[in-house]
């Protein structure tokens, strides 16, 4: 667009420039353009490949803490399973004691 724009105004002013020095001027610019564009398109295959590896990063980040959560989840289980025996443990000796008790008074 920029260089039919361009085109069209040399044209219209009337320029008479040589042709082939019009063309090579634009030959020149569509090389320039071409480069610029080829590192642009470098610059976002360097960045697809960065963030493709932090998200294989994240990714296996997440997994390792998905797996440390289930183990601590499991181990929190142990551990109430645990209390819940030594409470009963406990009521149970209180009430042996209760026994015991009313056995003397006997």
């Amino acid at each position: 667009q920029r260089y039919q724009a361009h085109l069209l105004d040399l044209s219209e002013r009337g320029e008479q420039q040589d042709a082939s020095e019009t063309a090579q001027r634009i030959a020149a610019e569509l090389r320039r353009d071409r480069e610029i564009n080829e590192l642009r398109r470098q610059e976002l295959e360097v960045d697809l490949q960065r963030h493709e590896r932090e998200a294989r990063a994240l990714r296996s980040e997440l997994t390792d803490l998905k797996e440390r959560l289930a183990g601590e989840q499991r181990e929190t289980a142990r551990l109430q399973a645990e209390v819940q025996r030594e409470q009963l443990a406990v009521a149970k000796l209180g009430q042996l004691n209760m026994l015991e008790d009313d056995k003397r008074r006997l």
